[in-house]
């Protein structure tokens, strides 16, 4: 005895239409990557704005800075670690496409101020070491849990929205 196959045309239909919507959301991602870039740049302007955050979240501010800097900056001793200028955090900028999403700065000494450098690592200059002293890292080009939660829930949002045709 051979059983029939029975669909429900409905549910065919509810299915290529569902399917439909995902194939939207997964093949033009530009604007799905847009959010992630956006949620990046600000998890990144945070830890600026923190003096710096661990990866659970939690305030951790950057290594103090040294006598010798205090005593550079003069008047503008008080101000956050840095952000004297605010050139590399006005710097920050976030970029996406269909495949990515990031966020990046081209102040040459941004990846000196995030992974930090001991005194001479870089040679020296009319006999001087470059740097000229330590300098401690102080990782602002990071992501907490929670932003990466963020993220998660941002695209879950994204296909939830696509599934109910919204």
């Amino acid at each position: 005895m051979t059983e029939a196959i029975v669909y429900n045309d409905k549910g065919i239909k509810d299915l290529q239409t569902l399917l439909e919507r995902l194939d939207k959301v997964f093949l033009n991602r530009k604007k799905l990557n847009l959010g992630v870039a956006e949620t990046m740049l600000s998890a990144v302007q945070e830890n600026f704005l923190d003096s710096g955050r661990d990866v659970a979240g939690n305030t951790k501010q950057w290594h103090p800075l040294s006598a010798v800097t205090l005593e550079r900056r003069g008047k503008k001793r008080n101000s956050p670690i840095l952000r004297v200028s605010n050139r590399l955090y006005h710097s920050l900028h976030s970029s996406y496409n269909n495949d990515a999403a990031a966020v990046g700065t081209n102040v040459i000494y941004a990846a000196l101020q995030h992974y930090g450098a001991k005194k001479g690592e870089f040679g020296k200059w009319r006999n001087h070491p470059i740097p000229w002293g330590d300098i401690p890292a102080r990782p602002y080009m990071m992501l907490t849990n929670q932003d990466i939660q963020d993220i998660i829930d941002f695209i879950s949002e994204k296909i939830n929205e696509a599934a109910h045709g919204k």
